[in-house]
């Protein structure tokens, strides 16, 4: 009985978890810090009473992890939230559901989500590239190279319609009257940045959306408790 809940209870908890952080990243794009508090608690009581692990092992396998949160911490190239939620995972999810991943299964869905989330970049483009034909590089001077990435990591919107995206960075700005992209915005906080008053309302203004990272979280856990670790996925599938 205890080796069929030593997997499963953590699995749970740590659903439950990100499933509400979820919900609330969506609602309000802020996470109540109690969710990260009680069931971090709940994960640690079933790694007490129900996980059999070595338990040196394990806790020297997420140094690896520990110091990518960190240093994204630091570097403010993530959420605090998001930071909080994979950390979480570490005390929540020591043991894989089903297989195993040669890494802790918090590592596992930090790959996988991020790999989800990549998926924006393919969505940016796809809208920039519908919207090509309407000028969204009017009064730009920039490289090839530049505007290449812009397709990616920004999104060309109608100035009538920058209002509408709330959580958003203003991706340029006018220098010696000339247009320029302003990348370092994907890497800040979302900013209360209003579109300059001059210009048509059917001209496009870049914006760097700021995707709620914490669906991807929950999704790319989901692949970890189905699937187990890339790892073993790539090199010994069932």
């Amino acid at each position: 009985m205890r080796s069929l809940l030593s997997p499963l209870v953590p699995s749970l908890i740590s659903v439950g978890m990100l499933f509400a952080a979820s919900y609330q990243d969506l609602k309000y794009r802020m996470i109540d810090d109690k969710i990260w508090v009680l069931f971090s608690t709940l994960g640690i009581l079933a790694d007490i009473f129900l996980v059999r692990e070595n338990w040196f092992i394990y806790l020297w396998s997420c140094v690896p992890l520990t110091v990518v949160l960190v240093f994204a911490w630091i570097l403010k190239v993530m959420g605090e939230a998001d930071v909080l939620a994979y950390a979480s995972l570490l005390v929540t999810q020591p043991v894989y559901l089903f297989g195993c991943g040669y890494m802790p299964p918090a590592m596992s869905t930090f790959i996988y989500s991020n790999a989800l989330f990549s998926m924006t970049l393919l969505y940016n483009l796809a809208v920039n590239l519908r919207n090509l034909r309407e000028g969204i590089f009017d009064g730009f001077k920039e490289t090839l190279i530049r505007k290449v990435l812009a397709m990616f990591v920004a999104r060309a919107v109608p100035r009538s319609r920058f209002e509408d995206f709330r959580y958003a960075s203003l991706a340029e700005a006018m220098t010696e009257g000339t247009r320029r992209f302003v990348f370092s915005s994907a890497l800040s906080p979302v900013r209360e940045e209003k579109v300059p008053i001059e210009g048509k309302k059917n001209e496009y203004v870049w914006i760097i959306p700021a995707y709620p990272l914490l669906p991807f979280i929950l999704a790319g856990h989901l692949i970890t408790l189905s699937l187990g670790g890339p790892i073993a996925l790539l090199f010994y599938p069932r």
